[in-house]
């Protein structure tokens, strides 16, 4: 029984192109054929150009297990300036096949997991695979610290044309991922800090972020292949996406709400003076106003010359009165809307 093995390494820099063969791009679209037009619309929004390297079937020893060196492809990512995607990433995929069985070589891949660190991973690829044609591009392909990930599957003709598309676009999703979930650990979220322009800007943009990852990984229509949606939801679930996907949403509403009350504690702070003032206007005003009306008071009114019989006349107190339940029931009317205003919204 075959079996195969794709690893996978991702760098965020290419410094140069020459020895690389013609590209494949999405007006050849040569590439996915089994895929769903709306799985390739994602594929090409993601990357930009494609390069099929000539392995020559190189014979090799991978794993501890002689291996054949297939395949190798070289995936540029589109800048996707508006997601913080400011330059092309690139990701590399080298896929071996192997007259094992996926146990065995699942077995033999998870020996060496356990015994290295991420950094000693990445070596190791690139060690194993420089002396290989495709060995030209890791003096080219650089990175702080590359991505890398691998994994085991059995073989077939429709999984071999497919998996290193997927390998590829499934591994930048978690990347992107990654990368949100790392910017949201170094934000400053102090009020001071989380109201400044640029942080503001910066949860925004992992907003955006968040949408790219799902309206490009996650969908649902991939393929009417059954063996293809198989090795589609299993590069999902081993990169966690739903997972990191929701956890990263409720990680960003609580931020977005933090913001938000910042800003609105941060207003009332700022409109704090206005009021005092305008409170200290209409409070001083009342003197005003009642100085003016005794200056315009006329004391040859009835109220002064004739007061006892005014005081006795009911009609003034039924005016009294009716001014008094006109204002009333204009403030009870507005709690009352209110009232209900709230308890729709609830």
């Amino acid at each position: 029984m075959k079996s195969q093995l794709q690893v996978v390494l991702s760098y965020r820099t290419m410094t140069a192109f020459d020895q690389l063969p013609p590209p494949t791009t999405e007006a050849e679209d040569a590439i996915l054929p089994l895929m769903t037009i709306n799985f390739r619309m994602c594929f090409w929004r993601v990357f930009d150009r494609v390069w099929s390297i000539d392995t020559g079937g190189l014979v090799m020893t991978v794993l501890g297990l002689p291996a054949t060196f297939s395949q190798a492809h070289l995936f540029e990512a589109r800048a996707l300036k508006g997601a913080g995607v400011s330059q092309p990433d690139y990701v590399f995929v080298a896929t071996f096949d192997f007259d094992v069985a996926e146990g065995e070589l699942a077995r033999a891949r998870t020996q060496l997991r356990e015994q290295l660190t991420s950094r000693q991973f990445v070596e190791l690829y690139q060690g194993m695979l420089r002396p290989t044609p495709a060995g030209f591009l890791f003096d080219r392909l650089l990175s702080e610290l590359p991505g890398h990930s691998s994994w085991v599957g059995d073989h077939s003709d429709t999984v071999a044309a497919h998996a290193p598309y997927l390998a590829a676009f499934f591994h930048y999703g978690w990347i992107l991922a990654l990368r949100v979930d790392r910017g949201s650990i170094l934000m400053d979220l102090s009020t001071r800090e989380i109201a400044d322009n640029t942080n503001t800007q910066q949860i925004l943009l992992r907003r955006i972020q968040l949408i790219q990852l799902q309206r490009y990984f996650l969908t649902e229509e991939r393929s009417n292949n059954k063996e293809l949606q198989g090795v589609c939801a299993r590069l999902r679930e081993k990169y966690k996406l739903d997972k990191r996907f929701a956890r990263l949403s409720d990680l960003h509403r609580a931020m977005e709400e933090h913001l938000d009350n910042t800003f609105k504690v941060l207003q009332s702070k700022a409109t704090r003076t206005t009021n005092l003032a305008i409170q200290a206007l209409t409070f001083s005003g009342l003197p005003f106003a009642i100085t003016s009306v005794l200056l315009s008071l006329n004391l040859a009114s009835s109220i002064f010359k004739d007061f006892e019989h005014v005081l006795v006349d009911s009609r003034i107190y039924v005016l009294l009165g009716f001014s008094f339940v006109l204002t009333f029931a204009i403030v009870g009317i507005a709690i009352l809307l209110d009232g209900m205003r709230h308890r729709a919204g609830d």
